[in-house]
């Protein structure tokens, strides 16, 4: 999520780098393109991954109750008082950056025309949603099929390596449907998910959800793969650069890169996570969970500070540095002070109480 962030305090949202410097426009473009190549995917195989924890853990229907406080509640929240936000943060942005803002919009209308209203960036709290109910129905359907007949449901548990081949398989024939994204993965704003997105995404969520274990642990042979996150850091930068250097000649033989580039960069990162962030720290888990609150908050303060800057006598890396600090600063301050204790805290994260960290230093001794 933090990554987000980064990626759209480097998007053209106002023309703060609209100059003839092509070393800027280059880089932030380069930027984009590979933090947008794995970033989502990863997000979607780690929900993955742990709606099948939960499920193995409480049961299907717990699941859809979790994810219903958890996702549902606060995306149709994030669509009826954040949406507006953002309106009003493009129209400062624009005014900032010495633009005619444009009238804004009426969100009530676009709220009783719910299905042409725009998600922006909330479009992945709606996706998320669809995809669990989707497991939580095949889990079902699993559990049936596995009491009406054990040999069958042993058949297909014997399947699993097979069933993530067609699922990479399937990444890969999603991401050829996508015809309106030149690097990664399409954008679907409409509460009508444009189904290629929504398969391409699926692939990843259903790998996720398949390596998770019975006893809520990574395969073996995952977990060995993994500790080599050095070379495979490597290759994930050789088939990135390999894609975007094929976009402009062959955008056909970019795209299969751009996929294998995305499992790849995933692989690297498990093991990165795994190598330097898997013992327990306070401020891991914080920022975990002031994550969820920044995602969902930055785009109008994005807006905001990218008018701001835009006629600033500065480098454009000096901009987009500040453009992500300005944002990050103030939203981690109102998370620590205004949200992790108060019910909207509770609601993206679960209760926290101001004696976790001392528990969590008891326990550590």
């Amino acid at each position: 999520m933090l990554l987000g962030v980064l990626l759209h305090a480097c998007t053209r949202f106002m023309p703060w780098y609209d100059t003839g410097d092509a070393i800027a426009r280059s880089t932030l473009k380069i930027t984009i393109r590979a933090v947008h190549g794995f970033r989502m995917p990863l997000f979607f195989l780690i929900s993955g991954f742990f709606s099948a924890m939960l499920w193995h853990r409480r049961g299907a229907l717990s699941l859809v109750k979790h994810r219903a406080k958890r996702v549902l509640l606060p995306f149709a929240l994030s669509v009826l008082f954040i949406v507006p936000l953002i309106g009003w943060g493009f129209a400062i942005g624009e005014r900032l950056s010495g633009q005619t803002p444009g009238a804004p919009a009426n969100h009530l209308l676009r709220l009783l025309n719910i299905f042409d209203l725009k998600l922006t960036h909330l479009w992945f709290l709606w996706m998320l949603w669809i995809l669990v109910c989707l497991f939580a129905v095949a889990v079902t359907i699993g559990s049936l099929v596995e009491r009406a007949s054990p040999t069958v449901g042993a058949w297909i548990r014997r399947r699993r390596v097979a069933f993530i081949v067609a699922m990479v398989a399937a990444t890969v024939a999603g991401q050829y449907a996508m015809t309106d994204s030149v690097f990664g993965a399409g954008y679907t704003e409409m509460l009508l998910l444009d189904h290629a997105v929504l398969g391409y995404y699926a692939g990843f969520f259903a790998v996720g959800a398949v390596l998770c274990l019975p006893n809520g642990a990574l395969p073996p042979e995952l977990l060995r793969l993994t500790r080599r996150w050095v070379p495979l850091t490597v290759a994930a930068t050789v088939l990135g650069v390999v894609a975007l250097r094929l976009v402009e000649p062959n955008l056909n033989a970019s795209r299969f890169f751009q996929v294998i580039f995305a499992w790849v960069a995933i692989l690297a990162l498990l093991g990165v996570f795994r190598r330097f962030f898997s013992t327990s720290r306070h401020w891991v888990r914080w920022l975990s969970d002031a994550s969820y609150w920044l995602y969902l908050m930055h785009l109008p303060l994005v807006f905001v500070f990218q008018g701001l800057v835009s006629d600033w006598p500065l480098p454009f890396y000096a901009k987009t540095a500040l453009i992500f600090i300005f944002t990050m600063v103030p939203l981690l301050l109102t998370y620590q002070y205004a949200v992790r204790y108060t019910p909207i805290g509770t609601l993206l994260n679960g209760k926290r109480t101001r004696t976790d960290r001392r528990n969590e230093r008891i326990s550590a001794v």
